[in-house]
């Protein structure tokens, strides 16, 4: 165990699958962020990604950053795009010409060619169908949904999302229900500093719980404090202070069940410590091998920083695989996948057989 505890951290290539049982215990994932297209039919008073351009990435061109970033220890390849931007004709158009009959079938060619260089993706597009779900279920291990805030009649009169249709809470909640029902591990998220009350954020954390103990697919739940975009025509958001942000991670670690992972953007704060204190027991994805596509002028630190911030205070940093190790002991991936992780699975299995180590992450 020493051994291993000398080489996490810092970016070693070899994936850490056992883990001790001690709240002391703070995992990461090395990512690497493909922005597909940033063209999105919705606009969000707070998003600083979408830039309404109908752009759109070559394939082929993804395979030689796949590699790259594949040798410098990352495992996990987080594509994100906005919003249906196959609702543009000029991207329809791409589609015709490089010969994909869909926008899924575009994205799993993407993600194939990242698997295929030994990266599992997280999948971050917002909508997708039932279908397309089920369809790419099978080349990639986590998709991400913000659930954000289900308080319907907030979001409508606040002008926040009066551009955004598909962050209509109904939509959200009915595709965290398919991938549920699709048995997909997702990663969600809570919204706070956009006018809403201490009672949404609770009713949103609620709605989460319920959907985990219905279905067990809820892998992670990221606490956002939005920063409003400066494309943003309406009144500024309301200042919020961190301590929200620190009640609402205790919030989210009393209310979710334990086998939930609690996380926040790492690289928007510098109280790092406070934060774990109150709950936080995952910095999601460290990205050190391009900037934050969101919020450009705050990097990450390197996850050796991150070690020693950690240490300082009686922590312990691990690497993880995208899919955690309860997900892979249950076989929360599709056969393709297995190519890759039923060997970890059968290690997960052994380790927990000598007492030595348990599962629980």
């Amino acid at each position: 165990m020493d051994d291993i505890t000398a080489e996490v951290g810092f970016g070693a290539n070899e994936d850490i699958l056992p883990y001790t049982e001690s709240k002391e215990i703070i995992t990461y994932s090395n990512a690497i962020d493909i922005v597909l297209s940033s063209a999105c039919r919705n606009q969000c008073g707070f998003c600083h990604f979408s830039r309404r351009k109908a752009d759109l990435v070559v394939p082929y061109s993804t395979i030689k950053l796949f590699k790259a970033v594949r040798k410098m220890g990352a495992r996990e390849a987080n594509l994100i795009s906005g919003e249906r931007p196959d609702r543009y004709h000029v991207i329809r158009a791409k589609f015709d010409i490089w010969g994909f009959n869909s926008y899924a079938e575009y994205i799993y060619t993407i993600a194939e060619l990242a698997f295929l260089e030994g990266l599992l993706v997280n999948l971050n597009v917002g909508y997708l169908s039932y279908n397309e779900l089920k369809y790419l279920q099978e080349i990639v291990s986590t998709v991400e949904i913000p659930l954000e805030n289900i308080n319907k009649d907030f979001l409508q009169t606040s002008g926040i999302f009066a551009q955004a249709p598909s962050k209509d809470p109904e939509i959200r909640i009915k595709l965290l229900e398919s991938a549920g029902k699709l048995n997909i591990p997702v990663l969600t998220s809570v919204l706070l500093g956009v006018g809403e009350s201490p009672e949404d954020r609770i009713m949103t954390l609620v709605k989460i719980k319920e959907l985990q103990e219905e279905y067990g697919n809820i892998q992670s739940v990221k606490i956002n404090l939005a920063h409003t975009s400066p494309e943003w025509a309406g009144d500024p958001f309301p200042a919020l202070g961190e301590e929200v942000l620190l009640e609402t991670i205790r919030l989210a670690r009393e209310l979710l069940p334990e086998d939930v992972d609690i996380t926040v953007p790492v690289n928007q704060y510098s109280n790092l410590i406070e934060l774990i204190e109150h709950g936080v027991n995952d910095l999601g994805q460290i990205r050190n091998y391009d900037k934050d596509y969101l919020f450009p002028e705050k990097p990450y630190k390197t996850v050796g920083e991150y070690q020693q911030i950690l240490e300082a205070s009686g922590y312990r940093l691990f690497k993880r695989l995208p899919i955690k190790n309860s997900f892979i002991v249950s076989q929360k991936y599709s056969k393709k996948l297995g190519q890759f992780l039923d060997k970890y699975k059968m290690r997960l299995k052994e380790t927990s057989k000598e007492d030595k180590f348990v599962l629980t992450l």
